[in-house]
């Protein structure tokens, strides 16, 4: 009888720890997925970034090139200046 009382006793203990952990397991998914979300923000925030990076070169090569125009123009121009005018 005490052996059967035991038994159950032990089985309960072993019932509370699984359970025990599957309250943990559930925690520890909440928090990975809290963590996904984080991520998946991270990973767009980083793609927007990287848009923009481009975008920012872009700009840069098409200044640069808007650059050495007008100093050709400017050049151009003092060029007929100097020539005297008949």
């Amino acid at each position: 009888m005490q052996s059967v009382l035991s038994s159950e006793h032990k089985v309960a203990e072993l019932i509370n720890r699984l359970d025990f952990a599957i309250s943990e397991v559930e925690n520890l998914e909440i928090q990975l997925s809290s963590y996904d979300e984080i991520l998946s923000h991270v990973q767009t925030t980083i793609k927007k970034m990287e848009q923009k990076n481009v975008f920012i070169q872009i700009v840069n090569k098409n200044n640069e090139k808007l650059l050495s125009r007008l100093e050709k123009v400017v050049v151009s121009s003092n060029h007929w200046n100097l020539i005297p005018h008949v």
